[in-house]
């Protein structure tokens, strides 16, 4: 049973590193002009609108994925059964990802404030912490 969960740990590693590469070749086209940069029409309005989505997405969003493990039901249902936590590993990295993704696009969408770019910076901060470790499942014999 643990030696599943080390493979299954092992593709979810594949999918964080995927998450990686994507957002990096993503600012690659962008910062190549390969991809259109402010493409969207910016007034006080639409730019006040889009930075906002960008913290509240950033602060409220990624601070849950990253307390993912610690929510009492979760954690329940990870002591019934040990073999969720590769799955509940792709659900965080997927959270903090669309994080990472929106702010992303809106950035290279006004290119008319840092504020998407430096929470960005902050899911891709978060990011780092949603290795799937091995040792917590070699805990959970």
């Amino acid at each position: 049973m643990v030696d599943d969960m080390i493979e299954a740990i092992k593709k979810v590693r594949v999918l964080y590193v995927c998450v990686w590469v994507l957002a990096a070749f993503m600012c690659v086209l962008e910062e190549t002009n390969v991809l259109p940069k402010g493409f969207l029409q910016s007034s006080p309005q639409i730019d006040y609108v889009l930075h906002m989505i960008c913290i509240v997405l950033t602060l409220s969003v990624t601070w849950g994925g990253l307390r993912l493990f610690a929510f009492k039901s979760i954690r329940a249902k990870l002591e019934q059964n040990p073999m969720l936590y590769p799955m509940l590993n792709v659900v965080r990295i997927g959270i903090v990802a669309l994080v990472l993704f929106v702010d992303l696009f809106i950035y290279y969408a006004l290119m008319s404030g840092t504020t998407p770019l430096f929470c960005m910076l902050i899911a891709l901060v978060a990011l780092l912490f949603c290795w799937p470790a091995i040792d917590e499942v070699s805990d959970k014999k």
